[in-house]
Order: C-alpha cells, then structure tokens, then sequence
C-alpha cells in the first residue's frame, strides 16, 4: 500500500480521476481497472450521470426506465 506523503496530505498521485480532488471517486476508478469489469457504457467522469449532462437528476433515472420499457432488460452490446 502507498502511505501518504510526511505532511499527512494525499499526494497528487492518489487523485486518479484529475480532479485535483481525493475522493470516494478515485478509489472506484481504482478498484473498476482492477477488477477488469468492462465500464464501456458507463460516464467516465460520473457513473450516475446516464444522460452525460453534467448532472445527476430525475432524468437519469427517467433515461433508463424509458430504455428498459422500449428494450427491456439486457445486456448492452459494445458500442
């Protein structure tokens, strides 16, 4: 495991996601590369933001409730 540097705060290093910010969100980063789960159709930069409008709201939710009732429940092909 990495300690983090004497002053006691996280180094640049621990900010895997380039926010300039350590946060719950780089240790999933982390933990979504290691264990080789494919993310192909998941927001990079917010996984709760479906609509990729810089948002998280009630249309995300509505975004995939409309795809399930058009499509129904199924395993998303690679883009």
């Amino acid at each position: 495991t990495l300690d983090p540097p004497a002053t006691g705060s996280p180094g640049p290093f621990y900010d895997v996601d380039g926010d300039n910010k350590v946060t719950r969100r780089d240790a999933w980063v982390v933990a979504l590369a290691a264990s080789g789960v494919d993310t192909t159709w998941q927001n990079p930069l917010d996984r709760f933001d479906v609509n990729n409008d810089s948002s998280v709201t009630a249309a995300d939710v509505l975004a995939i409730i409309n795809h399930t009732n058009a499509y129904g429940w199924s395993l998303l092909s690679t883009p």
